[in-house]
This record gives structure tokens, sequence and C-alpha cells, in this order.
């Protein structure tokens, strides 16, 4: 009984921590993103 519960408990944290490691993924690509975008605009208006 004990046992199960542990297992159900570590399934549980892996999932989470799954959730949590794609949404920073998610959040550090669109801040690259946005980052390299107001790069190249800059770079782009000190061109002209």
């Amino acid at each position: 009984m004990d046992e199960q519960k542990q297992d159900r408990n570590l399934i549980i944290i892996s999932l989470g921590l799954q959730k949590v490691t794609a949404s920073l993924r998610f959040d550090l690509t669109l801040f690259l993103y946005s980052f390299m975008e107001t790069f190249q605009q800059r770079k782009w208006r000190t061109k002209n």
C-alpha cells in the first residue's frame, strides 16, 4: 500500500517537473525571440 502511494507521488512529481521545465523552456524561447527582434530593430535603426 505505502509503496504504491510512493510510486504515485513520484509520478505526480515527475509530471509536474516536466510541465515546469516545458513552460520554462517556452518562456526562454519567447524571451530570446523578443530579445533578438529588438536587437535586430536597433541594428537596423543604427544602419539607417
